[in-house]
């Protein structure tokens, strides 16, 4: 699992403290991964962030609709 997916849990106490880059690496690695490989601990998180970044409009446009795929998924999978 990337680095990048692992760190997403400082989004819940560290609010706003991954760059621009960070998030861009965590959305490109994101839309190139199945949602059931998103590991337990982190899909909560996961959710959290794509909300976040899609709702901020904050991920390139390549990205967007992937990633709002990925988020139904992992709602209607794990909720």
């Amino acid at each position: 699992m990337s680095f990048g997916i692992n760190r997403l849990y400082r989004l819940n106490t560290t609010e706003g403290t991954l760059s621009w880059e960070e998030c861009n690496n965590i959305n490109r690695i994101l839309v190139n991964m199945c949602p059931k490989n998103v590991p337990s601990t982190q899909i909560q998180n996961v959710c959290e962030y794509l909300e976040n970044v899609l709702l901020w409009r904050s991920a390139l446009p390549k990205y967007r609709q992937k990633l709002a795929k990925i988020l139904i998924q992992l709602r209607a999978e794990f909720a």
